[in-house]
């Protein structure tokens, strides 16, 4: 069996569902320092939830029912309750996740709020908390730890779609795969990073959990 590898960072994670499955916040661990990957370290990469769309419909719903721009749509909260069934009882190219990462909130700004909303759900299928100890922004402290976590802690991460391509291409090796511009209207896929002796091999995984979903990748 491949042996276990940890960084010297060690996160305050508080166990459970909904709230209490958040990490602790102010405690960043120093950055990672960019190497070859651990191999066998996969990280999968998902967009949350829908939002509303530029006319604010459907609108956005916080976890206390009232109408907010900046959280998930009906669809999108439907989304992130089916999705921790999905990556709870995985299908193939897909492994069941150690961890889960999201946006850390930032005083005073509504950033990451969908990506939380969605990972919490997840997380909380999963039994796990959610790591947000990396704000938007840190892609690259992101990208370096999941590089060293190895076979042993799969992560999933779940980001802003406009910032996801900064966290692939800073994935370390000589052959990370450089991920497209996600589209606005897609929502339904899973991106599988997996890293062997060469670097980092992607894969996309449609993940087919609602009506209207789509069979293609990105």
């Amino acid at each position: 069996m491949t042996s276990l590898h940890l960084s010297r960072r060690d996160f305050a994670v508080l166990l459970g569902a909904g709230g209490a499955g958040l990490a602790l916040g102010g405690l960043e661990p120093p950055e990672a320092e960019a190497s070859t990957p651990v191999e066998g370290s996969i990280c999968m990469i998902i967009r949350h939830g829908e939002k509303p769309d530029s006319s604010g419909n459907p609108p956005g719903i916080d976890e206390k029912g009232q109408q907010d721009p900046h959280s998930l749509t009906e669809r999108g909260w439907a989304r992130a309750r089916a999705l921790g069934k999905f990556f709870a009882a995985p299908k193939a190219g897909i492994v069941r996740p150690a961890r889960v990462y999201a946006p850390g909130q930032i005083p005073g700004h509504a950033a990451g709020r969908r990506p939380r909303q969605t990972a919490v759900q997840i997380a909380a299928a999963l039994g796990l908390g959610v790591d947000l100890v990396y704000k938007e922004g840190e892609e690259k402290k992101l990208a370096n730890q999941l590089s060293i976590l190895g076979p042993n802690l799969p992560s999933l991460v779940v980001w802003e779609h406009s910032a996801i391509a900064e966290i692939v291409d800073r994935l370390d090796g000589p052959v990370a795969p450089k991920a497209k511009s996600w589209p606005d209207s897609r929502y339904d896929v899973v991106l599988v990073c997996r890293a062997n002796k060469s670097g980092w091999k992607l894969a996309q995984v449609p993940e087919m959990v609602l009506p209207g979903d789509r069979s293609s990748g990105l």
